[in-house]
Order: structure tokens, then sequence, then C-alpha cells
């Protein structure tokens, strides 16, 4: 007898190389409908109707059916510009890609010794969870080498305007239904945001002016260091739209033993000037339960805490050694680490990891230990501010 208290997952079906196009004006289609029968306070009656049609995106019928739960909410010109801006982004990410790399499959679990850093149990599962491919990841060819990315790097280099080159017809078209069906889910997962925000919009009555998704130009900084923390294992994502808008907080951060189901909370900034960096900061409620990536926190870490960080005495002379110049303040230091990272911004095509080849391995090393060290430190600090609530409310 079926277990009827189950239900499992259908299978998504797969997208061909050739068919992203079409998907994408499906996934669209469906929005637009959706989003123009919401202003009309039809939205029930137009659920059922694009959830029907055959380009429709389960994911995407769920945000707006939880949309349709929340009620009392009508159309608003933030929304709109929220959710075109969505759209472009997401489009630019499926066909903007300017730099194409030749790949081929490769199966993590058979060249565990090639990888940079070797993967502990659990995390390659991370890196792919909900994506549904059998893709496992990529040998990518580069002037220096095969690259090897796992498949949430894949994905991520999209961002950069990267795409890959794959000679089997087969696995390409499995890395096209990863790509198509990641980009979706991402998009009702901000829509998700997006409603979480009206809600709590509406109810201060606020809105008009407001705008929820930063530009895409504005993310690379922050998009840099997201990349570089998940260099070894995946440990960082984007937070969502809702703590991100409301609370200050711009990356979620899955380091190697935190146990913490949600992640530290980061606080991502290229500021350098102090002042300028301590007025941003004093706007965090709970500050030292952040992690602070910036480079005047870099800078500091390095200089004040380099036991903490676990740095060697050879990794302390790499790193001196990469600089360009050999700083005599913290500021200076601060100074050279964001001019490092914002040159390689400019260089978003520098491997198949993008970016990220640009950045000297002292300078990566550095942004991972801080992020490490400082998310057990912010962690301990929010579980002593856990247990003394109930003594001081009482």
């Amino acid at each position: 007898m079926a277990n009827s208290t189950q239900n499992p997952v259908p299978p998504r079906r797969a997208i061909s190389t050739w068919e992203l196009d079409d998907f994408f004006r499906g996934l669209r289609r469906q929005i637009v409908a959706n989003e123009e029968a919401f202003a009309r306070g039809q939205l029930a009656a137009a659920l059922a109707e694009t959830s029907a049609w055959p380009e429709s995106h389960p994911s995407i019928s769920a945000a707006y059916r939880r949309l349709l739960r929340a009620g009392g909410l009508g159309p608003a010109d933030y929304r709109s510009r929220a959710v075109h801006a969505l759209l472009g982004a997401t489009r630019a990410e499926l066909f903007e890609l300017p730099r194409r790399f030749e790949a081929r499959p490769v199966d993590f679990r058979a060249h565990a010794a090639a990888l940079p850093g070797p993967l502990q149990r659990g995390e390659l599962e991370l890196g792919e969870r909900g994506l549904q491919s059998s893709l496992p990841g990529l040998a990518v060819r580069s002037h220096r080498g095969e690259v090897y990315l796992r498949l949430d790097q894949a994905l991520s280099v999209r961002r950069w305007g990267i795409g890959f080159l794959i000679e089997d017809a087969g696995v390409s078209d499995a890395l096209t239904s990863a790509v198509a069906h990641h980009a979706a889910d991402q998009l009702a997962y901000a829509l998700c945001g997006i409603e979480k925000i009206q809600v709590r919009l509406s109810a201060r009555g606020l809105g008009p002016g407001i705008e929820l998704v930063p530009p895409r130009d504005g993310r690379g900084f922050e998009q840099l260091l997201c990349d570089i923390l998940n260099e070894h294992y995946p440990c960082a994502r984007q937070a969502p739209l809702y703590e991100d808008f409301f609370e200050k907080t711009d990356l979620r951060l899955h380091v190697r033993g935190l146990a913490r189901r949600r992640g530290a909370r980061a606080q991502v900034t290229r500021t350098t000037e102090p002042a300028a960096h301590a007025h941003k900061l004093a706007q965090i409620h709970n500050l030292d339960e952040f992690v602070i990536l910036s480079p005047l926190a870099l800078a500091r870490a390095f200089c004040r805490e380099q036991a903490e960080l676990g740095l060697s005495t050879e990794d302390v002379r790499q790193f001196w050694h990469c600089l360009p110049e050999l700083p005599s303040t913290e500021e200076d230091l601060a100074f050279l680490l964001r001019s490092i990272l914002l040159r390689a911004l400019e260089q978003p095509f520098s491997g198949p990891r993008g970016p990220l080849a640009a950045v000297p391995e002292p300078v990566r090393l550095l942004v991972q230990s801080h992020a490490a060290a400082s998310s057990r430190r912010t962690t301990e600090r929010l579980r002593a501010r856990l247990r003394n609530q109930p003594a001081q409310s009482a």
C-alpha cells in the first residue's frame, strides 16, 4: 500500500540547450500574467490558469499561492520595479555570457585528490542542494590547466558572464537544465521575499520610491567575496531579500563546525575610511553578532588577530609578499586590500572561476579565515544573548 502521508517530488522536465530561450519566455509569461492579475485583484483565477500551462514552473506557482494567502496586499510601484529588475537579472545570467570555457563533466567523489580543498561529508550535497542535477561538477580548461568547479560554482560564475562549452550534448543539456531550474527557484525565492517586504511596508504605510532590488553593478564586490568564501567548499550564500532589505544582512555563512541552521549573518562593505565605516556599522542592530566583511575589518583582523585566524608564519610571510607595497598603518593595509579586490572586479574573465582568479591566494585565505573565526565568535555572542533573554525580561 502506498504511503499517503508523503508526496514524492515530481521529477523536473529536462531543458535542452536549444530550449532555454523558450523556457525563459514561458517563465516570464507566467510571472507577468500573475502580476497583472494580482494588480487587478484576480490572482486566484490567474493561478488556476497559469499553473496549468505546460511551461509553468512549480516553484513560481507556489510563490504566488503564498502571495494569495497573505491577503490584504495590492499593487505597488516598488513591487513592479522589483519584479522587472529580477527578470532582467535572470535573463542576463541565462543569456549574456560573452566568455565561454571548454569543459567536461567530472565526479568529485572520484577526483577528491585533485580538488583545492577536500570536501567533508555533506558539503558536496550542500553545494548541490535543490539543483536536482545528475551533473556533479566540471573540469574546465584554462590557460593555467584544468580547473575543477562544483555545480554551484558553475552556476555562480554566470553572474560574471561566464559559460561553458561541453562537447557531450547530453551533459550540456544536463547543465542547461540545472541552470534553468535554479534560475526559476531563485526567482521564486525572491518573489517570496518581495511579498514579506510588502506585508511589512504596507503595515507601516510606506512604499513609494523604495527600491527592493539593488542594481546589478552594485553587487559585484559582494559576489566576489561570496565566491572567495565558496572556493574550497560551499560556505556562503546571498541572504534572503527580506533580510538584506530590513536587517542589513548581505550573506549567510555556513562555515565548518558552526552548527547554525541559517548560518552566521554577514554585512559586506567596501568602505575603508574609518569614520564612514563606523557610521555605517552603527546602523546595525546587535552589531557584535554580525560578521563584517570589509577591507578595514580584514586589515584589523590581520594586524590584531593572527592567532585566532589560524595563520601560520608562512601564511603571514606570503601575505606580505603578495602586496604591491608595504603599508604603514591598518588604514593603509585596508586601502591596499580594497584596491586588490576592485582590480580583480575589472578582470571578470581571469579564469573559469571569474575575478576570483585575480585575487592573490594569501588575500583569499585572509578572507576565508576571518569569515570562519568571526562566524564562530559572533555565533557565541548570539547564543549568549539568547540564553540571557529570559532573565533580562524577568
